[in-house]
């Protein structure tokens, strides 16, 4: 794992980025996994959970097997076998349901993050057949579909039309189409606000307020579904966007961060809420700075 560490450390800015995502916000089904970081106090991490020098602390996934952190090469457990599709993690890859390497290779559906909070409509892409035979034809393997934390809550003056199980069936919908036509989909947090203020924008956190009780409803619809992906909070930037350890500890912790203004749910209880559910999907952790 220091070997890996210092490949991150080396590496050029945008590099670190994907890093980040590989490293540090990879997905993790079955075992515990670990905040890990390009430079700064979160560097030297051991393989057992929570033993870990300096300011970092592993997140740990209550379906870890033995309080195990992440360990490059570790096979996890056996894949669901329920669906045409299924992803999991085996070490430090993302393997379909055949146990082959799966390679996804994205783009990102925009629309249902804002449009249903803006009280006009689901999408602005084109939820389509066209849609779907470009994807193909751009050699596409997987879809991140943005979503609005007020629209599927239903709460904080959202149109009823597109809020709810309205807002609800659409990107179900949506989503069981993209799975039938060969797709992986991503389903993030993306919009979402505080207290009883509308999501109609990207704050710099997750909020307390809301984000359990959002991701405990998400992995409940989805978690039968092994070709979904949950994606916990789209690019959070506490403390001013700034690459520190104040930030860091925002992001696995939540609590009263520098730079948020609010109560901030962490990546820890949010995970907690999926995993709560019996949801085994994939999770995926974005560092602060916009990482993920």
């Amino acid at each position: 794992m220091a070997s890996l560490i210092e490949e991150i450390r080396n590496a050029p800015r945008s590099d670190k980025i994907i890093a980040a995502i590989v490293a540090l916000s990879v997905a993790i089904t079955g075992y515990t996994f670990m905040i890990t970081r390009a430079v700064g106090p979160f560097t030297a991490i051991e393989a057992e959970a929570g033993t870990v020098s300096g300011a970092a602390k592993v997140i740990t996934d209550s379906t870890a097997s033995g309080g195990k952190a992440l360990q490059f090469g570790v096979t996890d457990s056996t894949p669901p076998t329920t669906s045409a599709m299924s992803v999991r993690i085996s070490g430090n890859k993302f393997i379909d349901k055949d146990n082959q390497t799966l390679r996804l290779i994205g783009v990102n559906f925009s629309g249902m993050q804002y449009a249903c909070a803006e009280g006009w409509g689901f999408y602005d892409a084109p939820a389509t057949d066209a849609t779907i035979t470009a994807l193909k034809s751009w050699g596409i393997t997987a879809v991140r579909v943005p979503l609005n934390e007020s629209c599927w809550l239903n709460i904080n003056g959202v149109a009823a039309a597109y809020g709810g199980a309205n807002y609800q069936k659409a990107v179900g919908d949506w989503v069981k189409k993209l799975n039938d036509n060969g797709f992986y989909v991503i389903v993030d947090q993306h919009h979402s606000h505080n207290g009883t203020g509308k999501a109609t924008d990207q704050q710099a956190m997750p909020n307390r307020d809301h984000a359990n009780d959002y991701w405990k409803s998400v992995a409940n619809y989805f978690k039968g579904n092994p070709a979904v992906i949950f994606d916990l909070y789209n690019e959070p930037y506490p403390d001013s966007n700034r690459d520190t350890t104040a930030a860091w500890t925002c992001v696995r912790d939540g609590g009263n961060c520098p730079g948020v203004g609010f109560v901030a749910a962490g990546m820890q209880e949010m995970l907690n809420s999926v995993r709560s559910t019996g949801a085994k999907n994939p999770v995926l952790i974005a560092g602060p700075e916009y990482a993920g």
